[in-house]
């Protein structure tokens, strides 16, 4: 192989390596893009903190539930005894 082909082969490999590990690695850190996909599903509330009350005397029937599906950003659940539902956005790492 030609020295001056095997130095310019050397280098890209060395700039595509550099640009997915740049890429990897901001993507591993946006808490944004990592927190949208891992709200979806069904949430449960499972405890309160405060005053010293039973949790299950406060929700004997069912407890509050809500959930979120990323694929419609659709919201929806019951405080225990009211039922709700709409959409929802994300930005960083606010729910609105």
């Amino acid at each position: 192989m030609n020295p001056l082909k095997a130095i310019v082969f050397s280098a890209m490999l060395i700039m595509a390596a550099c640009n997915h590990a740049k890429h990897s690695h901001a993507q591993k850190n946006d808490p944004a893009s990592l927190r949208f996909e891992q709200l979806n599903g069904d949430w449960q509330l499972t405890y309160i903190t405060g005053p010293r009350i039973a949790f299950e005397g406060l929700y004997p029937d069912d407890k509050p539930r809500i959930r979120f599906k990323t694929a419609d950003t659709s919201v929806s659940g019951n405080t225990g005894c009211n039922v709700f539902s709409g959409k929802f956005k994300t930005e960083q790492l606010k729910i609105s």
